[in-house]
């Protein structure tokens, strides 16, 4: 096998992943992906879990809570209009997948985004579940 041989999972997973990341209100079916990487649907989640690591649903997941953060931290929008525009299906079932995964509500999230000084500002000098530490000034 030669070295581009080698090489063509991590193209097409890069090709499937940008039609992700370019799609993230209205992902693409496992049937649409499969089609545009020119494999079966199990050929296409067996090959994305070797190359990356996680399968397709939890790459998604993670990509709509990563749009989220990004969201909740930089605009003043509603939690609703953020779920939706990441691609849940309605602000409960955003709700839920956020706390499962960072252990904190989207609320709490942007209240502890906020810069020190701006009303709302969230807990200082603790640790919070997703990682991040804010310090009071």
């Amino acid at each position: 096998m030669g070295s581009s041989d080698r090489r063509e999972p991590e193209v097409t997973i890069a090709r499937v992943c940008k039609m992700l990341t370019t799609r993230l209100e209205e992902i693409p079916t496992l049937d649409e992906l499969a089609a545009a990487a020119g494999m079966s649907r199990f050929q296409l989640s067996r090959m994305f879990r070797q190359v990356i690591g996680v399968s397709l649903r939890q790459y998604v997941r993670d990509l709509r809570l990563k749009r989220a953060c990004q969201l909740l931290a930089a605009r003043n929008v509603s939690i609703t209009e953020i779920a939706l525009q990441c691609g849940f299906y309605d602000s409960s079932h955003f709700q839920k997948a956020f706390r499962s995964h960072f252990g904190v509500t989207p609320t709490q999230f942007r209240q502890d985004s906020m810069p020190p000084g701006r009303p709302g500002h969230g807990r200082s000098d603790q640790q919070t579940a997703y990682g991040s530490r804010t310090t009071a000034t």
